[in-house]
């Protein structure tokens, strides 16, 4: 017989406009979805923007506060100083659900979540509700990296504020080991565990008809396809990308090359050759849910970040799911998915192009090495985590 207390209300708190094709996104949405096999009934407080998803269960439902704010439309990555007003509504909001239904457990994402969450659960000692804090990362980085915090005193107030949020939550999870340890320098009780992204390796085992797919997206029958998925900004090795690829059109070799994110803006700002350009597919918006054909008709995937985030990788577990050779830097995060090479971007694609059987081997170790990123493990993880908050009493 299955323990009754695995059945949970959960509140999960995505101060971000949920959902919107990306890292931050994805991790939310797979979780959920993984989660739903405990039979938790999961609630998703988000902003007031964002697609609401195809559920494959009716126990997952999406709660919005009200659309007050139709100015706001940013669906990007990065901060914003208007989504102070939002996060103030997300409280209001997550104030009056916690009235009605109670739940056992809030599972607060971002930085922001896990200070909204930790005021609800403080409002609300009596019903003693657990708080699972879930970082994806540096929250002052972040910021940096987008040009906030130039003061150097504002700086140092979010800075102390950042510690201060780490040490939040009954329980802490985080998506990468870097993150793990730099957290755990701070924490003053329960270490931080790492919960890495998960992925539905069911929607990439299923087949697909190679030309047919290519002709959807325009691409050659006859070219290998180099790929990059994610966002069009600098802090995610975007003009690098884009440095790589004009570089291997001038090696005149046959190649099409393959961007699909967003946002199509900062795309549009950079001048490309005209041989690039006869060369490239830029497909934007790209949907998640999409993902799985694009990557399989493509041959080789490129992850262009050198710098360390803090943040996993949910883009490389995409990646090894399609059963690709992966090209990316030797950083820590990549270390921890076995991938990344300590020459350059350059030089591992023209290895790979000069060796065939490399590309294939490559690719077929990465397939296995997804099936220890399945969604259905995370969820497991974070099951266990959820039960642990009150065995601990």
């Amino acid at each position: 017989m299955t323990d009754k207390k695995l059945y949970m209300k959960i509140l999960v708190l995505a101060p971000t406009p949920f959902f919107s094709h990306r890292g931050t996104h994805i991790r939310i949405y797979e979780q959920a979805s993984g989660l739903v096999k405990f039979n938790h009934q999961i609630s998703i407080l988000t902003y007031h923007l964002g697609i609401d998803p195809v559920w494959d269960n009716k126990s997952i439902r999406v709660l919005r506060i009200p659309a007050l704010f139709s100015w706001y439309k940013k669906t990007e990555a990065g901060p914003s100083w208007q989504k102070i007003f939002l996060d103030l509504f997300l409280f209001v909001k997550g104030f009056f659900y916690i009235i009605k239904n109670h739940p056992k457990i809030i599972h607060a994402h971002l930085h922001e979540g896990v200070f909204i969450g930790w005021l609800l659960q403080k409002t609300f000692f009596y019903f003693k509700i657990k708080l699972v804090a879930d970082f994806h990362g540096s929250l002052v980085r972040e910021m940096i990296d987008h040009d906030y915090l130039k003061n150097k005193m504002v700086r140092s107030c979010f800075s102390k504020l950042e510690r201060f949020i780490f040490n939040l939550g009954d329980r802490a999870i985080v998506s990468s080991p870097e993150n793990v340890e730099s957290i755990n320098k701070l924490r003053q009780k329960n270490e931080a565990i790492l919960v890495a992204d998960g992925i539905d390796l069911e929607s990439y085992a299923r087949p697909i008809d190679r030309d047919i797919v290519r002709t959807k997206y325009k691409l050659p029958q006859d070219k290998k396809i180099i790929i990059y998925t994610g966002a069009f900004l600098a802090n995610k090795g975007f003009a690098e990308l884009i440095d790589l690829y004009e570089s291997l059109v001038k090696d005149q070799l046959s190649l099409h090359f393959v961007i699909a994110g967003d946002p199509i803006e900062k795309f549009e700002e950079i001048k490309i050759s005209e041989g690039l350009k006869n060369n490239l597919t830029v497909v934007s918006p790209l949907s998640y849910f999409d993902l799985p054909e694009l990557l399989k008709v493509s041959d080789i995937a490129v992850e262009p970040k050198a710098i360390e985030s803090l943040q996993g990788s949910g883009k490389i577990i995409s990646y090894m799911a399609a059963g690709l050779p992966i090209v990316c830097h030797s950083r820590s995060t990549n270390e921890f998915y076995s991938v990344g090479q300590s020459f350059s971007l350059f030089e591992q694609i023209k290895k790979l192009l000069s060796d065939p059987s490399l590309c294939v081997t490559q690719g077929k170790i990465n397939l296995e090495k997804a099936k220890r990123f399945s969604r259905a493990e995370r969820a497991q993880e974070i099951n266990q985590i959820y039960n642990s908050c009150y065995e601990a009493n």
